[in-house]
């Protein structure tokens, strides 16, 4: 999927460690108007667009794209559930 192909959707950046801030970071400077929801299983402070994995999912359906950290299992239940609500993850 390319940058152009994200207009209007809503991103959910899935990790928050090194590669999930990278990421935040470069999307927001290349698609400042983005709606960008970052979640994780634990509890996150001062992150910008902090979700907890229920309230993000809350707003999954076919237009939303997760980039899922390389370290999140593709089997996991929450990962396996955005895929069922239409998720391009």
């Amino acid at each position: 999927m390319h940058l152009a192909e994200l207009s209007g959707k809503t991103i959910i950046i899935f990790g928050y460690g090194k590669e999930g801030a990278a990421t935040y970071e470069g999307l927001r400077r290349k698609l400042p108007d983005a709606r960008i929801i970052v979640t994780d299983e634990k509890r996150l402070e001062g992150v910008p667009a902090f979700h907890q994995i229920e309230d993000a999912l809350m707003v999954v359906n076919g237009e939303t794209v997760v980039i899922k950290a390389p370290g999140i299992p593709w089997h996991r239940a929450v990962v396996e559930e955005m895929l069922e609500r239409g998720a391009h993850v």
